[in-house]
């Protein structure tokens, strides 16, 4: 145990090494800065047959009576939360003692680490005005990972590649790669089709295809295997009077199918839909209409569509892959849904909320796939543009 005189009192570092799936910590220092009100801690975990460790820090005000000091924020590059590499590398992470516990005081304080050996996964990245964050699935350890990202839209994991898949809007709509295990920058993975308007986004690893949507312009695909241009599946006018693809886009790898929203200016009473093509672009069909809103997801386990739609656009609505049998699951009064991702096994949907009518208040939610159990994880202010929610898990 080491201890360090700072503004915020005494700070002791807790080491313990608890031995069921718990990854050794060591070499740990601790360099408070009194003035900003932050504590740079250092570490290094021992090496795990997995390669990563999902980090956790609790703080005590109470010499370890109680762990109730908040530990939520932490600054750019801070190895935090899940997908931490424990490789014996020296890591660090740095506390916002401003954001989490402002003028609060105490001369005994502890920070106790606690790393457990994990496959990369199990955590929620999100982004918001050019900046991809990661955070736990019940919300805490949010960690800002990069900025400088393009405007960004929606988001897709591909676990075999340990990356999560980013759209973005702008300059001919670039698909980006960030990297869960190795971290740094997200980097432009592929060049998109040549338009703008990024979009939904799905990624079939088995087939090595990749499904893009843009908003005016429809829905392609990128044979990885073939290493092949960008091949338009939906062209705008077969989907009139709608322009293209816009919010979520899906994919039934078991039967070759992509589900996706649909693009739209202006007001169109009834007219928005989800449709279902084949992954050759044949098939095209309608299958139920979703008229507010942008979120949708697959449950394929239970053969369920799950989608945001009227009223409001912050409710939560889901119906059979065929689109028989809708059902209303959630309302959540005074927010618009522009994304989600369901964790199945976990019984978890996690959404991407705006406050209706201020696009810079933001909120992660989640709730039960039945719609029980609604709850705030993380709300934000943000300004600018860019947004996109991925689940990467088991």
């Amino acid at each position: 145990m080491k201890s360090v005189a700072c503004g915020l009192g005494v700070l002791v570092l807790a080491c313990g090494l608890a031995w069921s799936e718990t990854v050794p910590v060591y070499d740990v220092g601790v360099e408070p800065d009194s003035a900003n009100k932050k504590v740079t801690v250092t570490y290094r975990m021992a090496e795990t047959n997995g390669g990563v460790a999902n980090v956790a820090v609790d703080i005590s005000s109470d010499a370890g009576d109680t762990w109730t000091v908040p530990a939520n924020s932490f600054y750019p590059g801070s190895d935090v939360g899940p997908g931490i590499p424990a490789d014996g590398s020296l890591r660090q992470f740095v506390w916002d003692a401003r954001a989490d516990w402002n003028d609060q005081y105490s001369t005994q304080m502890l920070v106790r680490i606690n790393a457990t050996a994990e496959e990369a996964g199990d955590a929620i990245y999100f982004a918001s005005s050019g900046k991809l964050y990661r955070m736990n699935p019940d919300g805490t350890a949010c960690t800002l990972l990069c900025s400088g990202l393009p405007k960004t839209q929606y988001m897709a994991a591909d676990k075999a590649h340990n990356r999560v898949l980013i759209s973005s809007w702008y300059s001919g709509s670039p698909i980006l790669a960030y990297n869960v295990l190795q971290g740094g920058g997200a980097n432009t993975l592929y060049n998109g089709p040549g338009y703008s308007g990024g979009q939904g986004l799905a990624y079939d690893g088995a087939a090595r295809k990749l499904f893009c949507g843009l908003y005016y312009n429809g829905v392609y695909v990128y044979n990885e295997a073939a290493t092949s241009a960008w091949t338009r599946l939906v062209a705008p006018a077969a989907l009139s009077p709608m322009i293209g693809q816009r919010g979520d886009l899906d994919v039934d790898a078991a039967h070759s199918n992509i589900y996706f929203r649909a693009a739209y200016n202006g007001t169109c009473d009834q007219c928005r839909w989800i449709w279902r093509v084949n992954y050759d672009g044949t098939g095209l069909t309608k299958i139920i209409q979703a008229n507010d809103s942008d979120a949708m997801a697959l449950d394929l386990a239970a053969n369920k569509i799950y989608f945001s739609d009227q009223p409001g656009g912050g409710t939560l609505k889901r119906a059979n892959l065929d689109g028989s049998n809708p059902e209303t699951l959630l309302t959540m009064a005074g927010y618009d849904c522009y994304d989600f991702e369901l964790d199945v096994p976990g019984n978890k949907i996690y959404m991407y909320l705006v406050v209706t009518g201020n696009w810079n208040n933001r909120a992660i939610a989640r709730a039960a796939l039945d719609g029980s159990g609604f709850e705030l994880l993380k709300e934000f202010q943000d300004t600018g543009e860019g947004f996109g929610l991925c689940f990467y898990g088991r």
